[in-house]
């Protein structure tokens, strides 16, 4: 569970946090926002099965 957690929290963050477009950030950083829908994806999934 901490781990879908984790997930929700890194989106909310993201959401909160204000966008350096001048500042270089890795990919680490910045995951690409496909990536961030079906992460999201897969932890709602798993939340729903259990």
């Amino acid at each position: 569970m901490a781990r879908q957690q984790d997930i929700f929290t890194l989106v909310g963050n993201r959401m909160r946090a204000p966008l350096h477009r001048d500042v270089g950030t890795s990919a680490f950083e910045r995951p690409p926002i496909a990536d961030l829908i079906r992460r999201i994806d897969q932890a709602l999934q798993i939340r729903r099965a259990a």
